[in-house]
């Protein structure tokens, strides 16, 4: 009898671990879903999550608030995210509005739209929209600047800074935009920049520079101190 009850906790135990990790949640209009791990969370409207979270993958449509820290391999938000935690994802897409109380870790970082973060730290980062953050790392980053381009420091082998695909589109808005700002050209705001290239296209960078070798296409210029080889080109 004590074999079959030991047995029987046993089988307990083992049906308790495997329900730790829930299969999946899906919000359809408004909910609200516990911190905890699960295979994935899908929230199609209004959604709140409260504490930290883990899963294979995210994904929001509409609107969520994250109350804690996010860890998902695939992370995608559509439309407008709250996030008061750290983020720590392999594949990270924003297109809308996001805010990040703390910090984005990821191997891939692609943010559509606007983007305030303490920092950023990725392989391969591209920004098309604005953002703002204290500190940018990266391998590879690609910024198409709109709007508002704000951080104290970058880092990364290779930058790109251009405006972004809006901005090179004529249009009557545009007409009236450049009619009623003297500068046509997009601001990156940053004290300091350092990589090994730096290319820059119909952009101008406020801050400094170092690096081993300083593109300047088109009306692009760098209102800050250089240290580097700048090559200017049409």
């Amino acid at each position: 009898m004590a074999e079959l009850f030991d047995k029987y906790e046993r089988a307990l135990r083992g049906q308790s671990t495997a329900s730790s990790k829930v299969d999946s949640v899906h919000i359809a209009g408004s909910g609200v879903v516990a911190g905890g791990k699960y295979n994935r969370i899908s929230i199609s409207g209004s959604g709140k999550v409260t504490g930290n979270v883990e899963a294979e993958e995210i994904r929001v449509s509409g609107s969520a608030r994250f109350m804690g820290d996010v860890t998902a391999q695939f992370f995608k938000c559509a439309g407008s995210c709250k996030i008061e935690g750290n983020v720590k994802s392999d594949l990270f897409k924003s297109a809308g509005s996001i805010s990040i109380s703390g910090s984005i870790e990821g191997n891939e970082v692609k943010i559509a739209g606007a983007l305030k973060s303490y920092g950023i730290k990725a392989r391969i980062l591209h920004v098309s929209g604005s953002f703002k953050a204290e500190s940018v790392e990266a391998e590879e980053a690609f910024f198409e600047i709109s709007e508002e381009a704000v951080a104290e420091k970058i880092v990364a082998k290779r930058i790109t800074v251009r405006p972004s695909r809006g901005e090179n589109m004529l249009s009557l808005g545009k007409i009236l935009k450049y009619a009623l700002r003297r500068h046509a050209l997009p601001i990156l705001e940053a004290r300091e920049i350092s990589a090994d290239s730096v290319t820059v296209e119909d952009v101008i960078i406020k801050g400094n520079i170092v690096a081993k070798e300083i593109v300047l296409r088109g009306k692009a210029d760098i209102v800050g101190s250089i240290q580097g080889e700048v090559k200017k080109e049409k």
